[in-house]
């Protein structure tokens, strides 16, 4: 039994291969890795020479390794995911939030390796799923007075997806007289009723209607609710 302090505990892989270094960290609490063998960073080793301080390629070493190799790269990998939540969701991260996205977004470690470290972070992956909105499946080009439509996200499989709020209105091109004489005698009317994950909606007028609703998608890693306004027409 272990006590979850919050941190993110970092094993490390060799750098091409994604399978454990013999020095690493393993075990059902290591959440993610990075590489931890040839590493080139700033400072000493093949690349430095205190003699020839102009030569850019001695400021560098091909060399740098270990769980510090590995430990950096995942702050880095944090620090990118925090900046970018502060800029386009004004705030930032849980710990725990950053922690579940890179270790839920990653690159799997090698299927042969039974030492379990956790997968390689893959930022993109994890600012995608934290940036992930519904979509409206809207029809291109509606022929039929019956349509049914599903919905959709970027939020991945295992989010909860809902349409809320169906509307229908009937649009009539002309003044207020046509719209009586239209609903009489044309019976002019609609319907959006919202089942789940789909909509249907049924037209029977004079002009257009008009039918809007909302996605609603709860996402399966942050479990945060996002909301998209859809509409289309039927003729």
């Amino acid at each position: 039994n272990y006590q979850d302090s919050g941190a993110i505990i970092v094993g490390a892989s060799d750098e091409d291969t994604r399978k454990r270094a013999s020095f690493s960290t393993y075990g059902s609490r290591v959440d993610v890795h990075g590489w931890g063998t040839r590493v080139m960073t700033t400072g000493y080793g093949n690349f430095f020479d205190a003699d020839s301080p102009t030569d850019t390629s001695k400021w560098y070493t091909p060399s740098f390794g270990g769980t510090s190799s590995a430990s950096a790269m995942i702050a880095g990998a944090a620090a990118l995911l925090q900046s970018v939540s502060i800029q386009e969701r004004g705030e930032p991260l849980s710990p725990i939030d950053v922690r579940t996205l890179l270790r839920e977004t990653g690159s799997p470690q090698d299927a042969d390796d039974s030492k379990h470290m956790g997968p390689l972070p893959n930022v993109l992956n994890a600012v995608e799923a934290m940036l992930c909105q519904p979509i409206c499946e809207v029809p291109d080009f509606v022929t039929s007075a019956s349509v049914t439509v599903g919905s959709s996200s970027n939020c991945g499989t295992g989010a909860s997806i809902r349409i809320e709020n169906a509307r229908c209105v009937v649009k009539t091109p002309y003044s207020w007289w046509w719209w009586i004489v239209s609903f009489w005698w044309y019976r002019s009317s609609c319907s959006a009723s919202a089942f789940g994950d789909t909509l249907a909606a049924t037209g029977s007028h004079y002009g257009v209607a008009d039918v809007t609703y909302d996605v609603s998608v709860v996402d399966s890693i942050l479990q945060e609710e996002r909301t998209t306004s859809c509409s289309f027409q039927i003729p």
